[in-house]
């Protein structure tokens, strides 16, 4: 998929959620709450943040909030991950959106320095 060929909204609010996770993790030196944007056909977003333990049962919340919200234009969820780079393991914040009715997604990784992972 070339970049002129995804959908401009789409975009913005990936980008918006990967610096609100990026921001989130900096102002908590800690893991990054899970959360779901959606936004709707007149461009009015909202953000919904999903705590629970094990902090994968958060991600999987925030995954079923998306599911049942079809009525949304644009869904973006966020959370903690990993990504290997150079060998390594390191931190990263996982941020994958969706047009409502597409079949194809956009997905930034965004590796964060001095993570313990």
């Amino acid at each position: 998929m070339k970049l002129e060929d995804i959908d401009p909204r789409l975009l913005k609010a990936v980008s918006f959620a990967l610096a609100d996770g990026i921001k989130s993790v900096r102002d908590s030196k800690g893991a990054l709450i899970p959360f779901a944007l959606l936004e709707d056909a007149a461009g009015k977003r909202t953000v919904h943040r999903f705590v629970a333990q094990p902090y994968e049962v958060s991600v999987e919340k925030a995954v079923s909030f998306l599911r049942d919200n079809t009525d949304a234009a644009i869904l973006v969820i966020a959370y903690d991950g990993f990504v290997t780079m150079d060998g390594a393991r390191t931190d990263a914040i996982m941020v994958r959106g969706y047009v409502n009715g597409a079949t194809k997604t956009v997905a930034e990784v965004a590796p964060i320095s001095g993570g313990d992972g």
